[in-house]
């Protein structure tokens, strides 16, 4: 896999939140976001009650673009990114064989994200976010800031999350847009 660093693990643990006892089970994750032995720790939580993921006290996740020094190469290579909302995401893609993805950690593109990608010299920027009302904001606003940058293909599934995405799913609904690109 393409993660260079991982430690996981799992465990329970108990929160409050609005005067409520609440178990929420975690998957913590560290990973050497830059290329470099400095980590980053966030967790997947598994509850409605709190934000699906959450860093560790201090990450600017607006600095970086998840998977970006690990899939460099191929990003390259290619003149090509295809750019989604979080983690999950890029790994759902990774096992599909789609090896140019980053994330944003979240839904906006930051002015360090955008610099990122125009120093790796892209040509074609694919923005596959979420079919929610943050997804559509965002795609709009990406669309907006970039349309003179990059050649810029939005792709629209069926699912609402790349992420929850079978593999099948995305060699049907995604690849076939990228033919040339990847």
């Amino acid at each position: 896999m393409f993660i260079s660093y991982c430690y996981f693990s799992a465990f329970f643990k108990i929160t409050v939140f609005d005067s409520f006892w609440y178990f929420i089970r975690c998957i913590n994750i560290a990973i050497s976001i830059s290329g470099s032995e400095n980590f980053n720790f966030f967790s997947h939580i598994f509850s409605n009650k709190v934000p699906k993921w959450k860093n560790n006290y201090g990450f600017a996740k607006s600095q970086y673009l998840y998977g970006f020094y690990q899939n460099k190469e191929d990003i390259v290579r290619t003149k090509t990114v295809v750019l989604v909302e979080g983690q999950g995401d890029v790994w759902r893609l990774w096992e599909a064989g789609i090896r140019n993805a980053v994330g944003l950690f979240g839904t906006s593109l930051s002015a360090a994200q955008l610099f990122t990608l125009r120093t790796a010299c892209i040509v074609n920027l694919v923005v596959i976010l979420d079919n929610d009302p943050a997804g559509i904001i965002a795609r709009e606003k990406i669309n907006t800031t970039c349309s003179n940058i990059f050649n810029i293909i939005n792709i629209e599934t069926s699912s609402n999350d790349v992420g929850d995405m079978t593999i099948q799913e995305i060699n049907e609904q995604i690849k076939p847009n990228l033919e040339g690109l990847i």
